[in-house]
């Protein structure tokens, strides 16, 4: 019992500490765009509404992001940024195979991470943009977390 509330409390640690080092990459990131999207166009009008629907002047995405999982873990949990910016956590999960696939604009940030299921063993998240591996990271042991995060064609 002392063994499985001490794996509880690491587990609660290291997520809270994963969403600490997220927020603020994401608070840091949307300061630091802010900023360098006012120096280079100090000039531009506020925005204005238009009547045209968004639909209808809708492009197809900068790039095409894709979350991978891999390792020999068989199950994990994971906690990703989706098209959107919110987040998704999906429980237990079958590793072999598992991706998810979506469009993101150039500085859209994207975060994944997987926290290993098993009693041993390693998993590995992979973020490929437009067909080429980008951002990779692998952990080893038991209830182990690898995490994966960028901003969409800036590093």
């Amino acid at each position: 019992m002392k063994k499985l509330v001490k794996i509880l409390a690491n587990i609660i640690a290291v997520t809270a500490i994963a969403t600490a080092i997220v927020l603020g990459v994401v608070y840091c990131m949307a300061n630091n765009e802010a900023a360098e999207e006012k120096a280079e166009r100090p000039w531009a009008e506020p925005f204005q509404p238009t009547a045209t629907p968004p639909s209808a002047t809708a492009t197809r995405p900068a790039y095409i992001v894709e979350y991978r999982l891999g390792g020999t873990a068989s199950r994990a949990d994971i906690t990703l940024e989706n098209e959107t910016g919110g987040t998704e956590q999906f429980g237990n999960v079958l590793v072999k195979g598992w991706s998810k696939k979506f469009g993101a604009e150039r500085r859209q940030f994207v975060y994944i991470s997987a926290q290993n299921q098993d009693e041993g063993g390693s998993i590995r998240c992979e973020i490929w943009v437009n067909g080429e591996l980008w951002k990779e990271a692998e952990s080893r042991g038991a209830y182990c977390i690898a995490s994966c995060s960028g901003a969409v064609g800036r590093d």
